[in-house]
Formats: structure tokens, sequence, C-alpha cells
């Protein structure tokens, strides 16, 4: 059983009001007399902030550095890629602690460099484990780790993990309505990279036709771990509701999987889909009614869209209590159209 705690996305437009330093009339203070402190509007969720924009949070400013619609948990601490600092408080007095801040910036990027030096040699370790004897190392990718914990792809690399890994499966998809949809359009495929995260190193790019986010920085992976293979998951606990109007129309269902793993822009990417329904014929966040065939039409449709050339897994309950959720769920049924469980 896999759980999600829903991550948010970030952004920011800032209002400026300036505000006059008052003289409190002794001659100590003539020389800040002309001073002026701007104070920026408080940050707050829900709202547009434009490349430049700048705000106030926890009593410091910050300045946008990619435009966005700002969500709760996207507060500017929590996500340097879209928020720098520019001083400790709205006063002028703290003004020279931007140097400070500025100093950090370039200690991730030599960090980078050595990072790609022992790529090759996890490489070639990995290369015998993929045939022998079918073993099967496979880790999850959340998709909103990028937020809060800024968890990144590049963090499979430095970590050690990507040498070891033989599948990633990438977490979530929503499926709404009968449909597979992205959760996060943003962290998908369109939060900008630097260097200094990316995972070879070189910065993301606004040029037309670039893949950027998790999708972009998975295919650099790839093309470093070229044995690892990455599987799409929809579902999950949060995202589950919308299976009992997939198991109606499975045909559909597939189509729409299919289409997103599938798109233009990052086919190479994905090869094959997930399914984590939780869960069929049972409750978990919401209850399903579908019968016990419905699961099995499921893979059945899946299976027939894919093809044989796509893995299709399914990570399915562990209830094994008598009439509990695997006995309604009719997994054995569907068994012959996954790879596996």
């Amino acid at each position: 059983m896999r759980r999600i705690l829903l991550g948010s996305l970030l952004a920011g437009a800032a209002l400026l009001a300036p505000l006059a330093l008052g003289t409190a009339g002794a001659s100590a203070t003539a020389p800040r007399a002309g001073l002026v402190a701007m104070a920026y509007a408080a940050w707050a969720p829900n709202t547009s902030y434009a490349v430049g924009a700048r705000v106030t949070y926890s009593g410091k400013d910050y300045e946008a550095i990619q435009a966005h619609t700002s969500l709760v948990g996207w507060e500017p601490p929590n996500v340097p890629a879209l928020w720098k600092p520019l001083s400790g408080t709205s006063t002028p007095t703290p003004t020279p602690t931007v140097s400070p801040t500025r100093t950090p910036t370039p200690t991730p990027t030599p960090t980078v460099s050595p990072t790609r030096t022992p790529t090759p040699t996890p490489t070639p370790t990995v290369t015998p484990t993929g045939p022998g004897g079918g073993k099967k190392v496979v880790g999850y990718f959340t998709n909103w780790g990028v937020y809060g914990r800024q968890y990144f792809v590049k963090n499979l690399v430095t970590s050690g993990s990507a040498a070891k890994l033989t599948h990633i499966i990438y977490a979530f998809g929503n499926v709404t309505n009968g449909r597979c949809v992205l959760s996060d359009t943003y962290a998908d495929y369109d939060m900008a990279y630097t260097t200094a995260n990316s995972v070879d190193g070189k910065a993301d790019t606004w040029d037309a036709g670039v893949l950027r986010g998790n999708f972009g920085q998975l295919r650099k992976l790839k093309a470093l771990y070229p044995k690892i293979k990455v599987l799409f998951s929809f579902g999950g606990w949060t995202y589950s509701g919308g299976f009992t109007q997939a198991a109606a129309n499975p045909t559909a269902f597939a189509d729409s999987c299919y289409n997103v793993v599938e798109d233009p822009r990052w086919a190479d990417v994905f090869d094959g889909i997930d399914i984590d329904w939780e869960y069929p014929n049972a409750c978990g966040l919401s209850c399903d009614s579908s019968g016990t065939a419905a699961y099995g039409n499921l893979m059945r449709a899946l299976r027939a869209r894919f093809g044989q050339n796509y893995l299709i897994t399914s990570a399915i309950t562990a209830d094994g209590t008598g009439g509990g959720k695997i006995d309604v769920g009719g997994y054995d049924t569907a068994a012959q159209y996954v790879d596996w469980y």
C-alpha cells in the first residue's frame, strides 16, 4: 500500500509600498534622514507572482526568480527554485547580509563536477545486476518531493541509489473522471533546474521544446544509467477515486493512460505503467463496489493498449484476512496481464 501527502506548488508577485524613515530630530540621526526602506507585501498562497516580484515572509524579503502561482507549502524559504532571499529584514540596516546569501550559491556548483567524475564507475557496476537472475531493485520517486524535501532526481545519483536500481516508479499521476491525467504539471515537466540540482550539471533553458521538470531529469538519468526502467504510477491513496469510473469503461481508461505515458514530449522517458488502485471492490480514501471482475478488466484493457513491449505492474493490498481486500479485489484473475505485483 502506498500513501502520499500532497505537496503543493509555489510562486509570487509582489506589491511595493515605500515607507519613509522618520527622523528623531537629534543630530545623531541626521545622516540617516535620506534613507527610505521598501516594505514589500506579505507572501500569500494562491497568488500570481511574476519574475522579479518581491515579498516579505517571516521578517525576510524575497525576490521571485520564476513566474508562478503560489500554493500552500510553497513558502519562499521552502522553494529556492522559485525565490531568492534579499536580506535578513525589511530595514536598510541588514542590507549587507545579502552578500553572504550569495556566497553559498556557488558552493553546490563545484559539487556537480565531482558527481560527473564517479558517474562512469557505477555504470559498469550495475550492468551485471540487470540480467543476473532477474532480480529487481525498485524504488519510488514522488513528484512532490522536489518542494519541501528538496529531493531531486540528482539525489538518486549522489546517494548511490541509481547505481543499484533496476526500476523507478514515478508517483503519482491522478485518476479523475475515469481517465489518467497528470497531477502536477509544474513538477512533472515545467520546473527549471539549475546547474546545482540538475543530474548532468547543466541548467535548464526556456527554449521551445526543452523538457524540464522531473521528466527532463529522468531522461538525463536514463542517459547515465541505460539499464534503469521508469514506470509511471497512477492512483495511490489520494488519487484512487476515479478508478470506479475507469472500471465502467476500461478501454477509454487504457487509451487515456497510454496518451499520458506516451506523450511525444516525453515518450522516451517511460517504459511502462503502474496501477495503484486503493482499493478495488473495497474502501480506501474512497469506496468502490465495481465487483471482483473490475480490476482484471482494467488490467486486460491496459495490456491490450500498451502491448507486450511495455511493463505493466501494480501495487496491491497487504490485507490477507479472510474476506479481506485480497479476496475481493480480483487480483488473481488479473495476474496474467501484469509483469509483477
